[in-house]
């Protein structure tokens, strides 16, 4: 079963199992908020990383502790309520940032 994505658990992440975590479709479908990481290095590469939360407030208070133990760069970081829309075209994830 993959883990589950978060903060502390990224540090100790490889690529291939970050995919695997953020393929779970439960996480995704319940997620309201999320924090968006770019240029992370997460196995010796640079990549985007989007860690799913199901309450705003959850992620709000990650974000102060990514701020205070600075985690990652604070310009290339970013917290925001996160919906999944169908459209005729397909399906859509969409991202309002809340905090930058």
């Amino acid at each position: 079963m993959a883990e589950e994505l978060s903060l502390d658990s990224l540090k100790v992440m490889k690529r291939v199992d970050f995919v695997k975590a953020f393929k779970n479709k439960a996480a995704r479908k319940k997620a309201e908020a999320v924090i968006l990481l770019t240029d992370y290095k997460l196995d010796g590469k640079k990549c985007s990383i989007a860690i799913p939360f199901r309450k705003t407030a959850e992620m709000k208070a990650e974000m102060k502790r990514l701020k205070k133990e600075k985690l990652h760069l604070m310009k290339k970081s970013g917290g925001g309520s996160f919906s999944i829309e169908k459209n005729a075209d397909g399906i859509y994830a969409k991202i309002e940032l809340l905090i930058n």
